[in-house]
């Protein structure tokens, strides 16, 4: 009859797959194989001739499971019920569970193996799960929201005896039982099992299976075969997706590096990172500042037209770079016409102040080169600056950027403000750092826009 019908939403499943059949006359059941696709299977075999069913058997189609309960026989069982369970993960508890259930595992594996995000993959072993637990809630939570089970509206107590002890916690009353838990009462939780998610004996998260009707099905031994089972593909699907994360971030910040950095100092900041898992942070470093702009740089793109303007800064920031890298000192930013250097940071060479000036004055030699080839006349500013300054990595998760921050910096602006065209100021505190190495004249005191009371400044001559 129609209304018999059992809609099962399984890809795997034919539209007609398997028939069960009522012998009234002795209460017997009978599956029958409706001769579909992908076959129909009986306590893990595969029915080839009708078969009896008993109570407990397990019939699987696809990722689907239905589970054979005779009313009789799970009163009487029910009366002696085990309220709380716990099973150790062992190896051989894995080996078995996934023995059992060998073929949906691989169903299952090869469903997470197309899953490229963590949050989708996790989701999808939930909905497995609960699907063929006849369960009203499944998750897997991670170590990291292990502090929020609550709130995400799990039972924290039932939680905290798995992770602490490493075992699988199965608790079929959990309101009336020898240990009531009074969270699950408040939550609605009647059933509950709770399996750790283990990769080379560290709980990657948990895996939190409920039902919430008083008189539902209590969770089996091939349930709690299946949840390790499962937990253990989820370890190896969450090992993964970290690892899937891992290369990206390091990818995205070698990236960063050798935008900013010469090839070797990228390389030493790349075996930080891995030794340590973090960039330098900002912290408080006595520095050198080189703060370069293209003078007019409105005017120049409304002449060249932006195609044209696009390709000169192309050629200009590429030389200005490479200037920077000879030199071991590091690119801040490029700053739409402009860019920031910085010397002095912890894995360079010493005398950052020696090495800003001589970089400054190789700017402004290879301009003159730039200049000749590309048939223009661009002009340039550069101010040099030294200093305490906060300089370190700042950023998210998806974004990393090299900031520096402090009065040396401002000043640095200040300076290249006034050094038109093709001119070269340095502070004070440069100047006490490379006074006789270079031919310097004293400009006096100078009023910049960064400062409220003039400072000293300097002009550096080629």
């Amino acid at each position: 009859m129609a209304g018999n019908d059992i809609v099962i939403l399984d890809t795997s499943a034919s539209r007609y797959h398997a028939r069960i059949d009522l012998n009234p006359q002795n209460d017997t059941l009978f599956l029958f194989d409706l001769d579909s696709t992908n076959g129909t299977f009986l306590n893990r075999v595969q029915v080839r001739d009708p078969q009896s069913l008993k109570h407990n058997d397990v019939i699987r189609i696809g990722l689907h499971t239905l589970e054979i309960t005779n009313q009789q026989e799970q009163i009487q069982s029910e009366k002696f019920p085990k309220p709380h369970n716990t099973h150790q993960l062992t190896r051989e508890l894995v080996l078995e569970s996934i023995d059992q259930h060998g073929i949906l595992l691989s169903e299952v594996a090869a469903r997470l193996n197309t899953i490229l995000d963590l949050n989708e993959a996790l989701q999808a072993v939930s909905t497995m799960m609960k699907t063929a637990m006849g369960a009203d809630r499944c998750e897997v939570i991670l170590k990291e929201k292990f502090d929020q089970l609550t709130e995400l509206g799990f039972a924290r107590s039932l939680a905290q005896q798995a992770i602490q002890s490493g075992s699988a916690v199965v608790v079929q009353d959990a309101q009336s039982g020898p240990t009531p838990s009074k969270s699950a009462a408040l939550l609605n939780i009647y059933a509950a099992m709770v399996v750790p998610v283990v990769s080379s004996d560290e709980i990657l998260g948990v895996i939190y299976v409920y039902k919430s009707r008083p008189r539902a099905r209590p969770f089996s031994e091939r349930d709690l075969q299946l949840a390790v089972a499962i937990g253990n593909q989820a370890a190896l699907t969450i090992q993964r997706m970290q690892l899937l994360e891992r290369v990206r971030k390091e990818e995205l910040i070698s990236s960063l590096l050798h935008r900013f950095l010469s090839p070797q100092e990228a390389e030493y900041i790349m075996e930080r990172y891995y030794s340590t898992g973090t960039l330098p942070s900002l912290d408080e470093h006595n520095i050198t500042i080189i703060a370069a702009d293209i003078c007019d740089s409105t005017q120049l793109a409304e002449r060249l037209g932006s195609k044209r303007f696009s390709k000169v800064l192309e050629n200009y920031y590429h030389t200005m770079t490479e200037i920077v890298f000879d030199h071991h000192g590091m690119l801040n930013k490029y700053m739409g016409d402009g860019l920031m250097a910085i010397f002095g940071m912890p894995q360079q060479p010493p005398n950052p102040e020696v090495r800003a000036v001589s970089a400054a004055i190789d700017m402004l030699n290879r301009l003159d080169h730039l200049n000749q080839i590309l048939g223009e006349h661009i002009k340039v500013g550069v101010g040099v600056n030294s200093g305490l300054a906060m300089a370190g990595y700042v950023g998210t998760q998806d974004y990393v950027e090299f900031t520096v921050i402090g009065y040396p910096v401002n000043i640095a602006w200040g300076l290249e403000s006034l050094a038109r065209p093709n001119r070269i100021l340095i502070g004070h505190p440069t100047y006490q750092c490379v006074s006789g190495k270079f031919r310097i004249t004293p400009l006096g005191n100078l009023e910049i826009k960064t400062r409220s009371e003039p400072i000293q400044a300097y002009e550096v001559l080629r």
